[in-house]
């Protein structure tokens, strides 16, 4: 009897011991598999064939005016008046890509690229590549733009009128 209950409670003891040496992947360390550095490794790219692609991995946000639509109906460009860090390397006017995911809004309401207007304010963001390779250019696709109408000359202006009265005895 007693030998069994020693067996039952080795056996307990090492399912629990297995259980919490476990790891399902999603901790926050680093694991000490060689395979997995390995694989990791390989499946991004890094060895003899190197893709000289890039894939997305900053945001661009732009805020400016809206130019022109481009010939294509899926492009536009912009007069950049404010640029995050990473958008000013891309110059004024900037030409700025959009595909199907592109969310455009323009007062609220969903619309195309065809519908923009001249001096619309725009804000625009974008995914882009952090650096890009020797002898490419940096193609730049909108998440969402956002589009407002241009501001008209709705300022007030204040006149004043000064009048003088002159008292003859």
């Amino acid at each position: 009897m007693k030998l069994k209950a020693i067996a039952l409670a080795l056996f307990i003891a090492g399912a629990s011991a297995s259980y919490a040496v476990a790891d399902d992947g999603h901790g926050k360390g680093k694991s000490d598999s060689t395979s997995t550095a390995t694989s990791t490794t390989s499946s991004h790219g890094k060895g003899k064939g190197k893709s000289t692609a890039c894939k997305p991995n900053v945001a661009f946000v732009l805020n400016g005016t809206f130019v022109a639509a481009g010939t294509d109906g899926t492009s536009f460009s912009m007069k950049v008046t404010h640029a995050n860090h990473h958008a000013q390397k891309l110059g004024n006017p900037a030409t700025i890509q959009t595909d199907a995911s592109t969310r455009i809004l323009r007062n609220g309401k969903a619309v195309k690229v065809a519908d923009l207007k001249a001096d619309d304010r725009l804000n625009v963001q974008a995914r882009g590549c952090k650096t890009v390779p020797a002898g490419t250019t940096q193609t730049m696709v909108a998440k969402r733009v956002v589009a407002h109408p241009a501001k008209t000359g709705g300022e007030t202006t204040t006149t004043t009128t000064t009048t003088t009265t002159t008292e003859t005895p």
